[in-house]
């Protein structure tokens, strides 16, 4: 039990416990009290040589001031309802499950919601007497509304008179009075997945639509209460050019060791484009001149920068009217934090011109470099004729110099992606050309007024890769990348790799991945495959092997100080491990959201999760408290 005061949340060092899975518990109207359900099996002997399990549900009203239990009911955990009769059934094979239970909100009786399978339905019993509710269970159970299909999920609001219901995608309000229906209006929801509650102390329902639109609508029942008949309640949102905001892009960072978080939005009713930025508990919103379509943010770097890249029209376009060159225009936002009348202020920092047929520029990341001021841009170019290829370019923020690179390999690439990404270095994978099974493995070195490319390494689809990239923990000493075939006998392979190397690329990880890029600083090494996929995470002997869905949020993270963290796409959990040990510390549980990008603050204290649809939720951890005298 935590006890939420002001903007802390503290323990009270109290739990309950019992010797069964506990399906729910939640407070009752008397905040002190609490309920919970819980399913209890047995095996009954049959016959000889014969068992069958039995199955009770037990719910507990628990005084949490005084900490006592005050109330033990039984019910069925199972029911058959046929011909408008109840009847309770003991054999887990038979009969509708019990799924579902709320307290209706009365102080003098215990009154009780429950969904079997497709029928909701209430019980009334006087605190102060006994009953069997097992056995007479269809004498106390008052069916309230059967559903065409199971209900997925039921809420109710303070005082028990309306009932939301979900079933599959229908949602479905009753109003209730002493158990018996009154009347019943169906909800205008979308269609997809989704989870429903009132506010507190209103008639106001919240139904969170996750699958599709990730959106919250509010629905206001009050006025629908008095309606003596059923009725289409429709979303209590009015059209308006909100509705054609979009979040195309998303960035985050601590600036002060305070999250800040900056979304692009375009609205197609207004041709414009907007900045959000949630900063100190604020939210700003103001509409920039251009149309970008990258925002970045960068930890303790006080301005924001975003990326226009658009075709440019010339006067004398292409036959078929395609533009012959495209546009690159990076910007900073000086003063994006600030409540100005003139926020924001815009500043071009620097224009390029592509003098190509372009079909498509995508941003793939960008860099601060904070010891000489250094905006680092890498995008990838796919040209009409000569296939994909990359741009490098380096702006110094102070002077508004740059230094690009603009590669112009006579061979056809695509699918081109990061692999590795610091303020010295770039190493990217690319296939050669469409239908090719040959890749290559090119490394971009960033200087001081140059950025030159080092010998790639070309290799086989079919024969796989074993690519060691040494990063130095001296900042003074360069980073260094050594690579095989990953299908060498292994006889040759121990030659090449030695022991330890032979060890890690071919005895650990999953087995169908044989393209491994190995990358290490000091004792701190990880094993990820090119789509950055997570297979091994060391650190000096212990070594820990993962599953082909867990994920790194970015480079930074592979030397962690004091925890390290993956997401796993498929149980959708952030794990938390210690830096030095590997020991699992804790799984967080984002069911609802997918998280593509993280950032911490230098404590490792505070987070930032940002997901593919340009939402974002920053996380912080409880400190604990001792309790108040």
């Amino acid at each position: 039990i935590w006890k939420i005061k002001d903007n802390k949340i503290q323990p009270t060092n109290k739990s309950l416990e019992c010797s069964y899975e506990m399906k729910r518990c939640q407070f009752m109207q008397d905040v002190c009290k609490i309920l919970l359900w819980y399913y209890k099996s047995s095996k009954i002997d049959q016959a000889v040589g014969e068992t069958t399990t039995s199955m009770v549900c037990k719910l507990e009203i628990w005084d949490t001031c005084n900490w006592q239990r005050q109330h033990k009911i039984k019910l069925p955990a199972r029911i058959q309802y046929i011909d408008h009769q109840i009847r309770p059934i003991s054999n887990v094979t038979q009969g509708a499950t019990l799924n579902h239970v709320k307290y209706l909100g009365r102080l003098d009786t215990i009154m009780v919601a429950m969904v079997y399978g497709e029928i909701l339905g209430c019980i009334s019993i006087d605190p102060n007497h006994t009953y069997d509710l097992v056995q007479q269970f269809g004498n106390y159970f008052s069916p309230i509304y059967q559903s065409r299909h199971n209900i997925d999920s039921i809420a109710v609001n303070n005082d028990g008179t309306l009932i939301a219901i979900q079933s599959l995608d229908e949602v479905l309000v009753v109003a209730v009075e002493n158990g018996i229906t009154e009347k019943y209006f169906k909800v205008d929801a979308r269609d997809g997945s989704k989870k429903i509650l009132f506010i507190p102390s209103s008639n106001h329902l919240l139904i969170y639509e996750y699958d599709n639109t990730q959106t919250l609508f509010e629905y206001n029942l009050k006025t629908f209460q008095s309606s003596s008949k059923t009725e289409l309640l429709g979303r209590q949102l009015s059209q308006s050019c909100h509705d054609c905001e979009r979040v195309i892009d998303i960035s985050c960072a601590f600036i002060n060791d305070a999250p800040v978080i900056m979304q692009l939005i375009t609205n197609e009713l207004e041709d414009s484009c907007k900045v959000k930025v949630y900063t100190n508990g604020d939210t700003l919103l103001n509409t920039v001149a251009r149309k970008y379509q990258r925002c970045f943010l960068y930890d303790n770097f006080t301005s924001a920068i975003v990326v226009s890249a658009c075709p440019s029209q010339v006067s004398n376009p292409t036959s078929d009217g395609e533009p012959q060159h495209w546009n690159i225009v990076i910007a900073e936002l000086a003063n994006f934090q600030k409540k100005e009348d003139l926020w924001p202020i815009e500043n071009i920092m620097w224009q390029y011109d592509i003098y190509e047929d372009v079909e498509e520029l995508i941003i793939l990341s960008t860099r601060h470099r904070q010891d000489d001021t250094i905006i680092i841009i890498v995008a990838n170019v796919k040209c009409v004729n000569h296939g994909e290829r990359i741009l490098v370019a380096a702006i110094n923020y102070r002077t508004m110099t740059s230094t690009v690179y603009f590669d112009q390999d006579d061979n056809l690439y695509e699918l081109i992606g990061l692999i590795y990404f610091d303020d010295k270095n770039i190493i990217t994978r690319q296939w050669f050309g469409r239908d090719s099974y040959e890749c290559t493995i090119k490394w971009y070195q960033i200087g001081t007024g140059s950025i030159t490319i080092k010998p790639r390494y070309n290799y086989q689809i079919g024969t796989g890769l074993a690519c060691k990239i040494e990063v130095p923990t001296n900042t003074n000493h360069e980073l260094d990348m050594k690579a095989s075939t990953f299908d060498l006998d292994d006889g040759e392979f121990l030659n090449f790799w030695g022991p330890k190397y032979f060890n890690l690329f071919k005895c650990m990880g999953p087995p169908d991945r044989n393209e491994r890029f190995l990358l290490q600083k000091g004792d701190d090494f990880v094993i990820i495959d090119p789509h950055l996929d997570v297979l091994v995470k060391g650190y000096k002997d212990t070594v820990l092997s993962f599953h082909l869905s867990t994920q790194i949020f970015n480079i930074d993270n592979i030397w962690p100080k004091e925890f390290y963290f993956i997401f796993d796409r498929n149980t959708k959990k952030i794990e938390i491990y210690k830096a030095k040990t590997l020991q699992l510390l804790q799984a967080l549980p984002f069911r609802y959201f997918t998280a593509r990008t993280m950032k911490w603050n230098h404590q490792q204290t505070s987070f930032i999760l940002t997901d593919a649809m340009g939402l974002y939720s920053v996380i912080g951890r409880i400190p604990v408290q001792q309790n108040e005298s």
